[in-house]
This record gives C-alpha cells, sequence and structure tokens, in this order.
C-alpha cells in the first residue's frame, strides 16, 4: 500500500541565520552552505524565507513601515534581503541544483494595518480595504523577490495566528487570525489576488501554526468559508507542545482533507520555559526528540520536515526579542568556525535519503526482529520506522532504536 509523496526537508533561512553564515566570511560561509543543501550534506530541498522580519532580526520593521501608505508607495525589501539572504537563498539553490522549493512566510502585517499599532501581537483592521490591501502587499513580496532571482513555490497564510491573542506569552513579531476570519481573507482577497496575478503557480498553505490546533483550525476555516478551499493546496504545522498531542491529531487532518498536503513548516530544541540550556552542545537526547518527531511525521502523511533558524550562534542568536533557542548548525564566531549538532545528523536520516518524489510504503516491523536487533544493541527500548520507495526505485527504511 502505497501512501504520501515527499516534498522535502529543510531550513528557514532568518536574517539571523543568513547573518551568520555571512559573518563567518566568505571562505567559510560555503562550507555552511554545502553541509545543508549538497549533495555531501544534508541535502535540503526546502527552504522556508520570512517576508520582512522575525524574533530571528536585529530589529523590528516590514516591508513597508510608512503610516497609511495605501498605495503601498514606500514598499521595497529590506537591507537584510539584499545584503544576507538573497545571497545565501542564490548559493542554496545552485548547491541543490535549481531544485530549492522556497515557502514565503510573514509573521505580521505593518503595524498601521494593524488594529493595535504594533509589531508584537494585535490582529489586522477588519475593514475591507485593508483585507485586500494585506493581500496585495504578500503579492508584491512574490514580485521582490522573484525581480531578485528568487520564485517561491510556495506561500503560508502567516506565522503561527494564535499568537496574535497571547499578548502575555508572545513578544515578538505576531498576528492574530481566527481560523474564520482567515478563511474570509483566503476566499476574499487572499486567493483571488495571487490567482490573477503573474504568481499563480504559488501554491497557498494554510495554517503555519501548532499542530495540536488541527484539525479544528483548518475545520473552521474551510467549513465557514467553504470558497477558500480551491486556493488552498496544503496545510503546514509546527511541533512546539506536541507532547500534549493525541496520535490521531494527523490522521484525522488527513482523512478530513485528503487533497491537501502537510508540512512540517517549524521546529526546533530549547525553545521551552523549562529549557534554561538554550544551546546544548553534543546533546543526542535532542537529536532522539527530532528523530522521533520526525518518523512520527512521516508515518502520518507529512511529505516534509523543516528546521527553525539555522545556523545560529553560542547564544542561540541573534535576537532582537532575546528568544534564544537551539539549531542543528551552531556558529562560533570568535573562531570563525561552525559547529555541526546531533540534531544535524538526526535531520540527515530522512533529508539524504528520501528526496522528493519519494513514496511511503506499508511496512512491518514484528516483535521478534525488533527484539532481536534490540538484544544486539543491548537495548531494552523500542524500534521506530518509516519505509519509502525513492523515484529511482530504492527502499529505504529509516530507524531509530529509541
Amino acid at each position: 500500500m502505497t501512501y504520501q509523496t515527499i516534498n522535502g526537508f529543510g531550513v528557514a533561512m532568518t536574517d539571523s541565520a543568513a547573518m551568520n553564515i555571512h559573518w563567518l566570511g566568505l571562505n567559510s560561509s560555503a562550507p555552511v552552505c554545502r553541509a545543508f543543501f549538497g549533495d555531501e550534506g544534508n541535502r535540503y530541498k526546502v527552504v522556508r524565507v520570512p517576508l520582512a522580519g522575525t524574533d530571528d532580526s536585529l530589529r523590528k520593521y516590514t516591508y513597508d513601515d510608512v503610516p497609511d501608505d495605501m498605495q503601498l508607495q514606500n514598499f521595497s525589501l529590506a537591507s537584510e534581503d539584499h545584503e544576507y539572504k538573497i545571497p545565501v537563498l542564490h548559493e542554496a539553490n545552485a548547491l541543490a541544483g535549481g531544485d530549492i522549493k522556497f515557502v514565503a512566510t510573514a509573521w505580521t502585517a505593518p503595524p498601521w494595518m494593524k488594529a493595535n499599532n504594533d509589531l508584537v501581537n494585535g490582529v489586522l483592521r477588519q475593514t475591507p480595504e485593508i483585507y485586500q490591501l494585506w493581500a496585495d502587499y504578500l503579492v508584491r513580496c512574490l514580485g521582490a523577490f522573484a525581480e531578485e532571482g528568487i520564485h517561491f513555490w510556495a506561500m503560508t497564510t502567516g506565522n503561527e495566528p494564535l499568537n496574535g491573542y497571547l499578548p502575555f506569552l508572545i513578544t515578538f513579531n505576531s498576528m492574530g487570525w481566527m481560523a474564520w476570519d482567515q478563511g474570509k481573507w483566503i476566499a476574499e482577497n487572499l486567493g483571488p489576488t495571487l490567482q490573477n496575478s503573474s504568481f499563480n503557480s504559488t501554491l497557498l498553505i494554510a495554517h503555519d501554526d501548532q499542530r495540536i490546533l488541527l484539525p479544528w483550525t483548518a475545520n473552521v476555516l474551510f467549513d465557514t468559508h467553504p470558497e477558500a478551499d480551491k486556493y488552498i493546496s496544503g496545510i503546514a504545522f509546527h511541533w512546539y507542545w506536541t507532547f500534549f498531542d493525541p496520535t490521531w491529531i494527523m490522521e484525522s487532518t488527513h482523512e478530513r482533507f485528503p487533497d491537501k498536503f502537510l508540512l512540517g513548516s517549524e521546529a526546533c530544541s530549547g525553545w521551552a520555559p523549562w529549557d534554561f540550556q538554550k544551546v546544548k552542545l553534543g546533546s543526542w537526547s535532542r537529536a532522539e526528540d527530532y528523530m522521533d518527531d520526525i518518523l512520527w511525521d512521516l508515518n502520518a502523511w507529512t511529505t516534509g520536515w523543516v528546521e527553525w533558524s539555522s545556523p545560529l550562534n553560542m547564544e542561540g542568536g541573534p535576537t532582537w526579542a532575546h528568544i534564544l533557542v537551539d539549531s542543528s548548525a551552531i556558529v562560533n564566531l570568535d573562531d570563525a568556525e561552525f559547529l555541526l549538532q546531533p540534531t544535524y545528523f538526526a535531520i540527515a536520516h530522512a533529508s539524504r535519503f528520501l528526496p522528493p518524489g519519494s513514496q511511503r510504503v506499508s511496512h512491518r516491523v514484528c516483535a521478534q526482529c525488533s527484539e532481536s536487533v534490540l538484544g544486539l544493541l543491548g537495548r531494552s527500548t523500542t524500534v521506530h520506522t518509516t519505509a519509502f520507495v525513492t523515484p529511482d526505485d530504492k527502499m529505504v527504511l529509516v530507524m531509530h532504536n529509541a
């Protein structure tokens, strides 16, 4: 029996990540990119690209911070794009043979488009003019990057819309959406605007928020505005708080929306409030967390898995919002070197051997075989596995003796 087809694995190229690569110096940046995108490295094929600033930036900004610019006359990409992100994106695409799937995501609208007039929290002003202007802004983003030679395979409908309603917890770039409001905006503004533009081949991906919120938010979005369905190709989710997830979440989401691909669009370690040591060099327990999550997702219809911002520095930044986290690659600027973490090699178990187009197939691990393998390893726990057939008809079994 066959299941989903792989879109790819990868990483988010934030301002901080691109800056860390550049700050290593020209002679050192190529090895970092080769480790991520080269054939001898992890062979990443998906890069999530923030549209303007995130918590992993050095400052707070959008692409049009001139108040009440209803014609977007002051819209422009930022110096961070021209100096850091875009050069790295080109290098990544070249190393990947031109096959990178770039995924665009905005964290927030400009403050003057929002009810709270702030980059952090709040919601879009609920007027027809602003709803349309936000759609126009996003399509302008696609055009601006296209002029720089970066063409987006997909765009999400916005990063973590729940965050806009959590002012005491979320202190970085964010904008809230209720699912029914976002469904209306997709159906009446973003979907038609994208469809009628020269970027109508760019796919739209909904949700882009915590996995635990599925399938509820998707149900509400599509049930309240069925006309949004024709514009949405996929559903993206993040791995945070997944220890609360019931095991049926992803299966239920696929059963409800079998025509939408699922994509794990953000994951990192060191994010939790109780993670007092944000960066843990050489942590194999965090690598096991990555491995378990990747296998769990792949066995539940997921078509790819994308790590959050990487590489980061020794503290887990830089970040204007002081949101420090861990990363699969750590840059030591003092010694002009980068370190590949165990989590990097966890991702490699999937990314190196499951190229885009690989299809999951049914498989079974018998209890006797599992006991034999674990006996040889001196372990008494379980084996987690997934199986795929690659486009060149190779059978791949990914296994974690957890």
